[in-house]
């Protein structure tokens, strides 16, 4: 049997190093392979979603007893990721004649917790070079000496749900721990107890990782993530977050950080290093060892059985089911007169709505309806005629979705009609309550979009108009509770709604790309163009950076995109040299292609401003302009996704990027093409609305069965992921 394995190492960690291990093995063992697919060979493996579903059809077309062996990571989404990676994954399994899972979380995560993998398959663990790993061999000569417990990360993703964004403030709340950071960390800032060492190399890394006394892992739904092998055939403790595969792979090699107080377990692991270490190091050996891995790998290879491809219907069945496989619909004859009909004017509208005696608005046929309820709705028919908040949360998601998929229409709400899911977007008083209960009655399905945060009073309201009252707390309480599922807008927002419900989902605010289009050339040439926009009550912010700002005024200058001049407009003026554009999409869309770079500084005393969105840098970074913000945690998500920017904390930190930005246009340009990387990957709209179209298909799908497919699950029990009493 000759193998193909048509993915070439990258030193970036995870799949690459499966891939490097895999391939070391196969050359130390004489079995033949290759990474073309050009090539001639037997079986073929391929991961997750990294190789695309047409190579996969057309090599089985081309190649009448080639076999191929899924391997899977997880399911995207449980990685913050969009429906479109799910949908290529779910659709490669459709062609796999096989299926490998990285572990029992990862079967559970794209097999229940999401429908993702239809076909069910064997669980082998991931491979670690125990020789290289090792307790044994050369350490790493640090510059300080081992005063105190070094606590090591490794991370090369900036992903958010890796947790690294939490590391700075462990640092700053633990000078008694040294941190040793190995990878990429863009918040972590210059602290005496932080040692980033950057990214390293294998050989590196090994002698880091023997020479600290515990890894400490933040990851959330990692499936078998390969530096915790790493650390524990290194004869590391794990610290880590309870989540994904790592109480399953840790087992007794370490503990939980929800088991007690953080420094408690450092001083706890780190004083049991030798026995527990002990521990670690011989589950790897048991466990994760590549001469028992991957034989098992190639014998399931060997054995696997070549399958048809799947026939229409068998596609149309699993999609019923709510699995991701069909592939984006083409717009049809009807879906094209809908978008006619949604651009017609609103007096075009009447006529055709009233063209039959007694009939309500004209609605095309579709197999599913979804109503959206915003606050300036009642007396609208189009998407594009809501205010620029809510058409941009609810018109660019809602439209895109009409356009690109034809089996469920969506319409601003009409009372007079039924339908399958009704959006309640910030709409939540006592008659949307009444509504929303009316809704339910009929059997159609609520779902609430929570943008701000209601359900928390605490600290200083320094903008007016920004602190609850009493009863929008109890209104959002109450709606959240009756809602079939709840929408939160930052995955702040996220964890304060799960106080209320598990039924909840953080789906970020969109970008409109064919507006903030285009990228900003960076050039030396001045002043330099900061950005800032929002009403104009809130630049009261900007007061926190004034002296900063005073700082650079002869190198730089600040231009302010708001509704209404700012208050404090004669405050920031005596700073610096301020420019005002009135605010509208178009407008702000110009402005931001003459500038240079968006700040967003936020005083976060309070629970309204630490639950806010990202929204007010990623219009900017969607051009291509570096951010600076505080560390508000939507912000710490944006920027540290791929480095598109700096988060300041102190005057210093603020001095400092400012400063760096405005003398280095290669730093800015550097940035900036992340900055636009980051939106197109995670904020626009188009990812968005996939996520949203996929809360939908599994409300359709939960409707059509009778035990909720969204119920809260626990972790491993007993070999089983098993679901837990609501």
């Amino acid at each position: 049997m000759k193998l193909c394995i048509p993915i070439r190492y990258k030193p970036e960690g995870g799949l690459y190093s499966f891939i490097a291990n895999l391939v070391a093995y196969l050359d130390r063992h004489g079995v033949e392979y290759t990474q073309a697919l050009d090539d001639g060979y037997d079986a073929l493996l391929v991961n997750s979603w990294v190789v695309p579903y047409g190579t996969v059809a057309r090599l089985k077309r081309e190649r009448p007893s080639l076999t191929v062996t899924h391997r899977i990571d997880g399911a995207a989404q449980d990685y913050g990721r969009g429906i479109d990676a799910d949908r290529e994954q779910a659709r490669v399994n459709m062609l796999a004649d096989t299926t490998i899972f990285q572990s029992e979380y990862s079967r559970f995560a794209t097999r229940q917790k999401y429908k993702v993998i239809a076909q069910d398959g064997v669980v082998i663990y991931n491979a670690v070079d125990l020789t290289r790993f090792s307790p044994a061999g050369a350490r790493f000569d640090f510059a300080a000496s081992a005063e105190r417990p070094r606590i090591v990360n490794v991370s090369f993703s900036t992903n958010p749900r890796k947790g690294t964004w939490k590391i700075d403030a462990l640092a700053a709340s633990h000078p008694e721990f040294e941190f040793v950071l190995c990878g990429r960390y863009q918040t972590a800032a210059k602290r005496p107890n932080i040692a980033a060492l950057g990214h390293l190399d294998p050989e590196t890394l090994a002698r880091v990782l023997r020479s600290c006394d515990v890894f400490l892992d933040l990851t959330e739904n990692e499936a078998c993530p390969n530096v915790v092998l790493e650390a524990m055939a290194s004869g590391l403790p794990i610290l880590h977050n309870g989540s994904g595969a790592l109480p399953e792979l840790v087992g007794d090699a370490g503990l939980p950080l929800a088991s007690g107080e953080f420094a408690g377990l450092v001083r706890r692991l780190a004083a049991a290093k030798r026995m527990v270490g002990e521990k670690a190091r011989l589950r790897a050996k048991t466990l994760f060892d590549p001469d028992t891995i991957f034989p098992r790998y190639l014998e399931t290879i060997r054995e696997t059985v070549r399958h048809r491809e799947p026939a229409a219907r068998r596609t149309i069945a699993l999609a019923r089911q709510g699995y991701p496989v069909m592939p984006r619909p083409l717009a049809t004859a009807r879906s094209w007169a809908t978008t006619v009909y949604r651009r017609a004017p609103d007096r075009v509208q009447n006529i055709v709505d009233t063209m039959r005696p007694g009939a309500t608005r004209s609605r095309p046929a579709a197999e599913r309806v979804v109503g959206w309820v915003t606050y300036d709705s009642a007396n609208k028919r189009r998407f594009e005629n809501l205010d620029s908040f809510t058409r941009m949360r609810v018109g660019n998601v809602a439209s895109w979705m009409n356009a690109h998929y034809s089996s469920c229409h969506h319409e601003l709400y009409d009372a007079r009609q039924r339908y399958d899911v009704v959006v309640f977007q910030k709409m939540m008083d006592r008659r949307c309550q009444d509504e929303a209960a009316r809704v339910r009655s009929y059997g159609g399905k609520v779902i609430f979009d929570a943008n701000v945060n209601y359900y928390e009073r605490w600290g200083d309201y320094i903008v007016p108009g920004t602190e609850p009252t009493a009863d929008q707390t109890r209104d959002a309480i109450a709606m959240t509770g009756s809602a079939d599922w709840v929408v939160a807008d930052s995955t702040y927002l996220e964890q304060i709604v799960r106080r209320f419900t598990p039924h909840v989902t953080w789906i970020p605010d969109n970008v409109d790309m064919q507006t903030y289009s285009g990228l900003r050339q960076h050039r030396a040439t001045g002043p330099i163009r900061m950005v800032w926009s929002g009403i104009g009550k809130k630049a009261a912010h900007l007061l926190l950076i004034r002296d900063v700002l005073a700082d650079v005024r002869d190198l730089a200058e600040l231009v302010l995109v708001v509704d209404d001049p700012p208050p404090f407009l004669e405050e920031l003026e005596r700073a610096i040299r301020c420019e005002l554009v009135r605010f509208s999409h178009h407008a702000y869309a110009r402005t931001l292609r003459t500038c240079d770079i968006i700040i967003s500084p936020k005083r976060l005393v309070n629970a309204y401003e630490m639950a806010h969105t990202e929204y007010k840098i990623t219009l900017g970074m969607a051009i291509g302009l570096p951010a600076v913000a505080s560390p508000q945690q939507s912000y710490v998500e944006a920027i540290s996704y791929a480095g598109g920017g700096i988060i300041a904390d102190s005057l210093d930190d603020w001095r400092h990027a400012l400063e760096r930005l405005i003398s280095s246009p290669e730093t800015r340009t550097s940035m900036g093409a992340a900055a636009k990387r980051t939106v197109e990957d995670r904020y626009s709209t188009p990812v968005v609305a996939g996520q949203y179209l996929d809360l939908l298909t599994r409300i359709f799908a939960e409707s059509s069965t009778e035990t909720s497919i969204n119920e809260p699950w626990s972790n491993l029990r007993d070999g089983t992921y098993v679901k837990e009493p609501s």
